[in-house]
């Protein structure tokens, strides 16, 4: 089977942050998605919560007129309370036992259908999903509530009525415990509304990414990452060409390989930045020169990740040092900076009026190099090797 192949090129740079704990480092995107995961499962767990409060409370309802003859013959409210925690806090550790085993089948079954033993988080390797001591601790206090407060229901109604009410009811539902049960019913279609308009936005969101057309094509394409020293990458090795070359000589020759190109950042992996001068055009103000992402790629990068050659040419490798400087252009720099003519053959000063010129050779496609979830901003890139530190 055909296939293509890129190359991450990571090189040394030197960069000022701030300090974050190693169990939180490149995590930060996770953090939202993970905190709307947690409030969508607890109101599913309080939507259960509430129906297992229904059904005791109507049960405590139906036996209204049995406590009330309870009491009447000198049963004291503390045995009666006694009595119902015995039947309700079994009960309720009995379904929080179950929702645990439950919850453990689940997260090994998904583990291992979505294959999740091959997802990596930064500084940590990920093996399973443990339902630990927290877990357990959690679902034993919500279950132990739930069988008291619910269970207890028919003393508090009993302790705020006459006890001859009910024998005088009849048969009749008590207005009190009809009362409070419509209030969970309330509350638990309420719940149900809020999870499901989230879930109905999550899969509008999800649907409107999927449908992003991402500018490239992911199709068979193998992806590595490598580190080089700067004098390798400029110079090569004693005896050995130069990077690009090196790679599109040893690598591209593979069987079966399409192309062979490397890139400095791939797409949604994070990009640089830099300002610039347009020629030609008037002079920014000093400190507003624009801006656009910024990319090094060897030749055939384009063609390597599917990402179409709208005009001109790509990078070769007759693109070197000594050669005047080019870059290739996406199609919403050129609309934006070039929108009524034609880009080719257009420069750019790199960093403001008298930095580097650089010549546009090429337009290609937008691609969201930011995220599907981003809007394409302008973006050029220069061929590698590039002056050291432009």
């Amino acid at each position: 089977m055909a296939s293509r192949i890129a190359w991450h090129r990571n090189t040394p740079q030197r960069t000022w942050g701030w300090a974050l704990p190693l169990n939180e480092f490149g995590r930060e995107d996770l953090r939202t998605a993970l905190l709307a995961l947690l409030v969508a499962v607890g109101f599913v767990l309080l939507i259960a919560c509430i129906n297992v409060a229904n059904l005791v409370l109507a049960r405590g309802a139906a036996r209204q007129k049995e406590m009330a003859i309870r009491s009447a013959l000198g049963a004291a409210r503390v045995r009666i309370a006694r009595q119902l925690l015995t039947e309700s806090l079994p009960l309720a550790l009995l379904g929080g036992a179950a929702g645990l085993l439950l919850a453990t089948w689940g997260s090994q079954s998904l583990f291992h259908v979505f294959r999740l033993d091959h997802l990596h988080l930064p500084g940590q390797e990920l093996d399973s999903i443990p339902i630990d001591s927290h877990v357990f601790g959690f679902a034993l206090m919500v279950s132990c509530l739930t069988g008291v407060l619910f269970g207890l229901a028919p003393v508090f109604s009993i302790l705020r009525r006459d006890v001859n009410e009910p024998l005088k009811e009849g048969g009749r539902e008590s207005t009190q415990g009809s009362g409070l049960r419509h209030a969970l019913v309330t509350s638990e279609v309420a719940l149900a509304l809020v999870v499901l308009c989230g879930a109905g936005l999550m899969i509008k969101s999800l649907a409107r990414l999927l449908g992003v057309d991402p500018g490239l094509n992911p199709k068979n394409v193998l992806a590595m990452q490598m580190s080089l020293p700067q004098a390798d990458l400029y110079n090569g090795p004693p005896g050995l060409p130069q990077f690009c070359q090196d790679l599109d000589a040893h690598v591209g020759s593979t069987p079966g390989l399409i192309s062979a190109s490397a890139v400095g950042d791939l797409p949604f992996e994070g990009v640089d930045t830099r300002a610039f001068a347009v020629e030609g055009q008037p002079a920014p103000e000093p400190g507003h020169l624009p801006g656009a992402l910024y990319g090094v790629a060897c030749p055939n990068y384009f063609v390597t990740m599917g990402i179409p050659l709208l005009e001109g040419r790509e990078f070769g490798h007759a693109d070197t040092l000594t050669s005047p400087g080019v870059i290739v252009i996406n199609q919403t720099m050129a609309r934006h900076f070039w929108p009524k003519e034609n880009p080719i053959g257009g420069a750019i000063r790199l960093g403001g009026p008298s930095g580097p010129r650089l010549t546009v050779v090429g337009v290609v496609g937008d691609v969201h190099y930011l995220g599907l979830d981003a809007r394409v901003r302008p973006q050029f890139f220069r061929p590698i090797p590039r002056p050291p530190g432009r």
